[in-house]
């Protein structure tokens, strides 16, 4: 999906994805909170700092900022992705609770070691497969040594998963 696309969508994200996850019986707030739950448990387990700087890569409209408020309330969270409506929608919603970026290009997103860690939820499969190294390489260049990435993708072998993929255009 291209940039341009991705804006188009930020206004109807919501209830599409509610939608298209309703035969699992769950709402979408369900999926973002056990994210961040995970997210907090790697943090404890690597011994990061629960007041560090963070990344949400590929942020959309802010699914994953309250929760992880709740997680890491002292932390700081920097939320960065390539749809300024999406932005603009996550930043009116949780205005102060994160910093919002827009990413523009190819640039890393973040200065060079500036982050204890960093998350991508359902954001790989929107980037093209010979990309996906490159993309890599930018947001370890991003977090210290000894941090942390998290990528949750979805699971091409579970049929819900494929059928809700697929009906969310």
């Amino acid at each position: 999906m291209s940039d341009a696309e991705f804006d188009r969508h930020a206004r109807s994200y919501a209830q599409l994805h509610e939608q298209n996850i309703a035969i699992v019986g769950e709402e979408p707030q369900y999926f973002a909170d056990y994210k961040m739950r995970d997210f907090r448990a790697l943090v404890d387990s690597a011994s990061l700092p629960r007041d560090g700087t963070y990344l949400d890569f590929g942020c959309g409209v802010g699914a994953s900022v309250e929760p992880f408020a709740l997680q890491l309330p002292d932390a700081r969270l920097v939320c960065i992705d390539v749809s300024s409506e999406s932005l603009a929608m996550a930043q009116q919603r949780h205005g102060a609770a994160a910093d919002f970026r827009w990413m523009s290009g190819p640039e890393g997103p973040v200065d060079a070691g500036l982050l204890d860690g960093a998350f991508a939820c359902r954001v790989f499969h929107h980037i093209p497969h010979d990309q996906h190294l490159q993309v890599l390489q930018q947001l370890k260049r991003s977090i210290r040594p000894g941090g942390l990435l998290m990528v949750y993708e979805h699971n091409p072998f579970n049929p819900l998963t494929v059928r809700a993929v697929r009906t969310c255009h």
